[in-house]
């Protein structure tokens, strides 16, 4: 099951405290710290904690609970208790249970009020923990440790960390009447409301008063913030159990992605038979915490569950046309929302996916529709955000390698653009070579900022056809037939100055040349062989050969008498030149044969180049690297090929077997099955324990 990001990310909009597991989002410099008379101890506390010493934090503590106790301040209460268990176990690592064992003994000797606070901050961080250890849980074989004490929750299997991490969200949530009487801004300095749950999908720094205000306004009781989390762990999919047969899928024609109304009136669990679905169970909690905020005043809430709602179903709906039932349920909540600015986030996200499913123009309609409504709402800015997308240039060459008769085109790929400029510029293939990158995308920003102020052998403009549908398309220039021989940059640019701010440029790398290096298609290999004498017509280390044929691309008959150079990087050297190590002269045919010398070898890639004069014209081509295959060939192996009944066994069930021992002798030529010989088969399961073993 496909989960979107950006419903994980509230499982960190719960308590995030300073110095521990999570982290509370604030303004730099500034500590969320509760106002009153203990502002200032609070602040030094918050110090410590950031400047990374928790005993000090732990110091400053001191006295600050049992005054706010005092105070009847029981957000500070609260604070301090969490904060405590933080300070006083954060130098412990993440596999280490100590915060969960002493944050559970803190909550038995708490206040009554306090304890549905910090049984959220329990659950919270019974999940985090569980996020941190995630790779231990899923590698570990079920049936480990059958204690339910928390104090093994280390080696406990994943089924029974995901139940106790049910069972605390359970306890949670057992007193949603009390947490729904606390309101979210009152208890911000413990609780995160989560400022870019909806609106934003950029997480910053600094939360502006704007944002943090918008975000209490969709999660303004407690009970809102615990349900985020609650319904963040189930639509993660976790269930610790292997998928049964009949797993819960609902259908996208379905109430999952239907009105809100059909929705709420969906019986879930009268339609599957699996009891323990965590898709099931994630449209449970969306139905509680919806029906919780049915005839609000404020519609805020209610709206920004529905298209969390929404854009979680996307993700888990099966069946034909689930991109339609999506964008229908989107335009149902943009309908209903009315000019909430709400449904200014419901078009970016139904812009979104239009853009996606190659509708850039109703995209970009619909994003404008949205500025225009609420242009400072944050579904304005993703709506600002998706237009500048869509009317963004893009533009890419793409043209032959070699340029020569028949002429090839340069064929530009763009969009938004209705003119491009362009530029040939002289290219230096050997001081590419020497750079050690004779790869032309290879470039680093002094090579781009050179080649840009190179003076050019040609420049010309060129009319390409516009893209109102905001569609990319292609379009062929033709190439200049007047370039004397020799390498060069192609570049294009959605300006004439060709600058590198406020402009798009692209380009390639071309030979002007009639010559065509063919290389054999068998890859180069050296051999070597372990021990023993050489047998008669075999190759040692750095035998082998780069060979092939030099054509004229023009009449496609072979060059005899050329050049064909060999480049190598020196041994051990990251880098660095490629210098010339071997040439060879090509025959009547064309062909040229060098063969693979040391030096070769040891940097298993070799650059060739090619001169020849044709009519007079000197003309020379570059190939790129080309790899060279080094190995070991061992003198003798022995192996078996052994198969089973069937490729799935169930416990219990006898597995029947055979096989044939065989051994080869590369360096003689022999293959054969091995007689008279002990075998030992072992059998192992998925987490590689021998299981048994047999003799043969």
């Amino acid at each position: 099951m496909r989960v979107r990001a950006s419903h994980l990310v509230v499982a960190s909009c719960l308590v995030v405290f300073l110095g521990g597991m999570l982290a509370m989002r604030r303004s730099p410099g500034e500590a969320n710290v509760p106002a009153g008379p203990r502002k200032a101890a609070w602040q030094k506390v918050e110090q410590n904690l950031r400047e990374g010493r928790p005993k000090s934090a732990a110091a400053a503590l001191e006295g600050l609970v049992e005054d706010a106790i005092a105070d009847g301040a029981w957000a500070e209460v609260a604070r301090g208790i969490a904060t405590r268990v933080l300070a006083e176990t954060g130098d412990r690592p993440a596999d280490d249970p100590e915060r969960l064992l002493r944050l559970d003994a803190a909550i038995a000797a708490a206040a009554p009020q306090t304890r549905s606070v910090l049984e959220t901050v329990a659950a919270n961080w019974t999940w985090n923990y569980f996020l941190a250890n995630r790779w231990r849980f899923a590698q570990r074989t079920r049936g480990g440790v059958a204690s339910e004490d928390l104090a093994t929750i280390a080696e406990w299997d994943l089924p029974l960390i995901i139940a106790e991490i049910e069972r605390r969200f359970e306890r949670a949530l057992g007193d949603a009447e009390s947490l729904k009487l606390l309101p979210t801004d009152e208890w911000r300095a413990i609780l995160d409301p989560g400022v870019v749950r909806v609106g934003r999908s950029d997480a910053k720094t600094g939360d502006s008063p704007e944002d943090v205000a918008r975000a209490v306004a969709m999660r303004p009781t407690l009970w809102d913030v615990v349900m985020a989390n609650a319904v963040a762990f189930a639509a993660s999919g976790e269930r610790g159990l292997v998928a049964p047969e009949d797993v819960f899928e609902p259908d996208a024609s379905g109430p999952l992605l239907g009105s809100r109304g059909a929705f709420l009136a969906w019986d879930v669990a009268a339609e599957t038979s699996d009891v323990a679905s965590p898709v099931a169970k994630a449209v449970a909690l969306y139905q509680t915490w919806l029906r919780g905020h049915a005839g609000d005043a404020d519609p805020m809430p209610g709206l920004a569950i529905d298209l969390e709602r929404i854009e979680w179903a996307a993700d888990v709906a099966v069946g034909e046309a689930v991109e339609e039932h999506m964008q229908q349920a989107l335009e149902r909540f943009i309908e209903e929302a009315g000019d909430h600015p709400l449904a200014t986030r419901g078009r970016a996200a139904l812009a979104e996916r239009m853009l996606e499913q190659g509708d850039p123009t109703a995209a970009h309609a619909l994003a404008s529709e949205g500025v225009a409504a609420h242009p400072t709402s944050a579904g304005g800015a993703e709506c600002r955000n998706l237009i500048a997308r869509i009317e963004a240039a893009s533009l890419e060459l793409a043209t032959e390698r070699t340029w020569a008769e028949p002429w090839p085109v340069i064929r530009a790929n763009y969009l938004n653009l209705a003119r491009v400029s362009l530029r040939v510029v002289a290219a230096d293939w050997e001081e590419r070579l020497e750079a050690g990158r004779p790869e032309w995308q290879w470039l680093e920003a002094d090579d781009r900022r050179k080649i840009l102020a190179a003076k050019p052998i040609k420049a010309f403009p060129a009319d390409i056809p516009a893209t109102p549908d905001f569609k990319s398309r292609s379009h062929d220039i033709p190439v200049p037939h007047d370039l004397p021989p020799g390498c060069y940059w192609v570049l294009a640019s959605a300006n004439e100055t060709f600058s590198e701010s406020d402009n798009v440029v692209s380009g390639c790398f071309v030979w002007v040349s009639r010559l065509a290096l063919v290389a054999d298609t068998a890859e180069p290999t050296a051999v070597e062989r372990e021990g023993g004498t050489r047998p008669e017509g075999a190759r040692d280390v750095g035998d082998g050969e780069l060979s092939g044929h030099l054509v004229d691309i023009r009449t496609g008959e072979p060059l005899a008498g050329a050049t064909v150079e060999a480049f190598v990087q020196p041994r051990n050297r990251q880098q660095q030149a490629f210098l010339r190590n071997a040439s060879a002269t090509t025959d009547a045919e064309g062909r040229y044969q060098i063969r693979l010398t040391g030096d070769m070898i040891s940097r298993e890639a070799v650059v060739l180049g090619a001169t020849a004069v044709l009519d007079g014209v000197t003309h020379r081509i570059g190939a790129g690297r080309t790899s060279i295959r080094r190995y070991r060939r061992p003198q003798r192996t022995r192996s078996a090929i052994v198969v089973t009944d069937r490729g799935i066994h169930r416990p219990g069930q006898t597995v029947f077997y055979k096989g044939i021992a065989c051994e080869a002798d590369t360096r003689g030529g022999s293959y054969e099955a091995l007689a008279d010989r002990a075998v030992t088969v072992v059998f192992r399961d998925a987490n590689n324990r021998e299981l048994a073993t047999s003799t043969h």
